[in-house]
């Protein structure tokens, strides 16, 4: 349980290195739940302990919140999710993650000049859109000059429906 607060901690002090960080440790420390023919989670890392059981279950919280990016922004009354990336060392994430407020799909794919990504849903919230380190933004076709810039992130509201652009980052 203890890697659930360190994790938080890291994602907190938001930094492309800490990012890397947290997935480098789930390679290394959930491997073995993640190959076992069990096809559950585990008590503890590397097959200690129960091989169904609640504390091994919280990397995919972490996997869809902040590797693909998809998590509330703030209480649920204020529907509104966050889409925020924390791709570290990975060149490809996608996946599907059943929110508050429906079903949110995400793509993300590192190419030779920056990243291209895909979102789509019919969730009845506000989408907050955060890119890190975006020098240049395409979204929907247009390159985007109004998007508000927040330390190493830049932010735009989508709107329900699919969103498809790029960026390239300043590092």
């Amino acid at each position: 349980m203890q890697y659930y607060y360190f994790f938080k901690q890291q994602y907190l002090l938001d930094s492309p290195l800490e990012d890397a960080a947290v997935l480098n440790t789930f390679r290394r420390e959930w491997q073995d739940m993640a190959t076992s023919p069990f096809e559950a989670t585990f008590e503890g890392l590397h097959a200690w302990g129960s091989k169904a059981h609640c504390y091994g279950m919280f990397p995919p919280t972490f996997l869809s919140g902040y590797v693909l990016g998809i998590r509330p922004d703030g209480p649920v009354q204020r529907k509104t999710l966050l889409v925020e990336p924390r791709l570290g060392n990975l060149t490809v994430a996608s996946g599907v993650v059943v929110t508050e407020f429906g079903p949110v799909e995400v793509s993300w794919r590192k190419g030779a000049n920056g990243w291209a990504f895909r979102v789509s849903t019919k969730a009845k919230a506000r989408i907050r859109l955060r890119l890190p380190d975006a020098r240049s933004v395409v979204l929907d076709g247009v390159p985007s000059v109004n998007a508000h810039v927040d330390g190493r992130w830049t932010e735009f509201d989508l709107g329900p429906g699919e969103h498809c652009g790029s960026w390239s980052s300043s590092h």
